[in-house]
């Protein structure tokens, strides 16, 4: 059971639940379509309509899964998350077809709401919840959809750090329904893993030298003593493992700079608790490189659905000249890689990051798609795709600094998107 709800229990059913019915459409064959937004996770039937949807995904965003999100928005955002969804019912049925939360973004539009995606440095992708299997039919109704949005609060809905290679987003841009209010800010792009040939990472994409220079880490950390590669996947075992992995981020220049998750309260009750969610559910794994049964590096990894996730990873300072946290890195992408069911890898980088291109040389390219809404939905669109624009990069130069001058951490983590 779920101990850490932010709201008391609603009313058991999605419209009496208090959802802000935005728009309806009309489907084929008496079907009915319904965008709604609801204000929390905590009803009962609500919460299990959007596991059931998370599970039929074909490829699930770990950051929106629901055990994820009764977390992450009640610990890492101080404004309000509400959850934007798509319904289709059909007689009495109703099924949930997408979901993504969302909080409201800061704007010059103050006494609008422009909807953007919840996305943080912590949770940094912005895929939706989609039923594949109807994803078609499902993007023409959510096209249809906003356009018939007769709310005049609501100027904008900003789908960030979504990934080209999501067949609903690309099939939304090129929808003629929205063409004349739907935009596309400048792509960039972070490193990723598609599957490999004959299952052999190190051997498809490491050249001679690269090779070499690992075996010969590995050659000098052994002659230490006993060097062993371990995975934790069991609740148990990953809740342990998790624990050692925030004691090391928090001896290393992350703890330094007050950027290691164990450095505030909030962020290390959040991690800790996800990740025990996630490990309950199956969906989270930790690998270990011990000498001697001394920890030296964590690799902390999400999973859902076949697609592999490396969230964090810490070593001991002390032994980054025998490249533990490059060996760990190698050693836990080849069993990724190696796996029947293994669809895809997503760094999470930042697009500065060419250390990552080392080891995940498929780029994976993202977008954020402003969508208008209104009368006025084109000048909307306009307006905000130039807003975040100026503001992403503002954010861009001040995060250079945060290294060299700690204290303007809380500044520009505070400037949300």
């Amino acid at each position: 059971m779920r101990q850490d709800t932010k709201k008391p229990i609603q009313e058991p059913i999605i419209r009496s639940f208090q959802s802000e019915i935005l728009s309806t459409h009309a489907g084929m064959d008496s079907t009915s379509w319904q965008l709604g937004l609801a204000p929390s996770l905590d009803d009962e039937v609500f919460f299990q309509k959007v596991k059931k949807l998370s599970e039929e995904c074909t490829h699930s965003n770990p950051f929106y899964l629901p055990e994820f999100l009764m977390t992450s928005t009640r610990l890492l955002e101080d404004d309000e998350v509400s959850f934007l969804y798509l319904s289709q019912t059909i007689g009495s049925e109703e099924t949930l077809k997408f979901f993504t939360p969302v909080k409201r973004l800061k704007t010059k539009l103050s006494r609008q709401k422009v909807l953007s995606s919840f996305v943080t440095e912590y949770t940094p992708l912005g895929d939706p919840l989609i039923l594949e299997t109807s994803s078609n039919e499902t993007m023409n109704a959510y096209a249809e959809c906003i356009r018939n949005i007769d709310n005049g609060e609501i100027k904008a809905i900003l789908l960030e750090h979504v990934a080209k290679s999501n067949p609903f987003i690309n099939a939304l841009y090129t929808s003629t329904t929205l063409s004349d209010r739907l935009l596309l800010t400048k792509g960039w792009k972070r490193a990723g893993l598609k599957p490999v040939k004959n299952l052999d990472y190190i051997g498809t994409y490491f050249s001679g030298k690269r090779k070499q220079r690992l075996r010969v880490a590995q050659t000098r950390l052994e002659q230490l003593g006993t060097v062993t590669f371990e995975r934790c996947d069991a609740q148990a075992c990953v809740s342990q493992a998790f624990d050692e992995f925030l004691n090391l981020e928090l001896k290393s220049w992350k703890g330094e700079q007050n950027t290691a998750l164990a450095n505030r309260e909030n962020t290390k009750e959040f991690s800790t608790t996800v990740i025990a969610k996630m490990a309950t559910a199956g969906k989270c794994k930790i690998h270990i490189l011990k000498l001697d049964g001394k920890t030296l590096a964590c690799l902390v990894s999400l999973n859902s659905n076949g697609y592999y996730y490396p969230w964090k990873i810490a070593f001991d300072a002390n032994y980054a000249k025998y490249s533990v946290g490059n060996l760990l890195a190698a050693h836990a992408t080849q069993e990724f890689a190696s796996l029947d069911s293994f669809k895809g890898l997503d760094s999470l980088a930042d697009e500065q990051n060419t250390t990552s291109l080392r080891f995940w040389p498929d780029e994976n390219e993202f977008y954020t798609m402003v969508i208008g809404i209104g009368s006025n939905a084109s000048r909307n669109t306009i307006k905000i795709t130039n807003e975040i624009g100026s503001l992403k990069n503002f954010k861009h130069v001040a995060k250079r600094f945060v290294k060299k001058h700690p204290f303007l951490d809380y500044f520009v983590s505070s400037l949300r998107m």
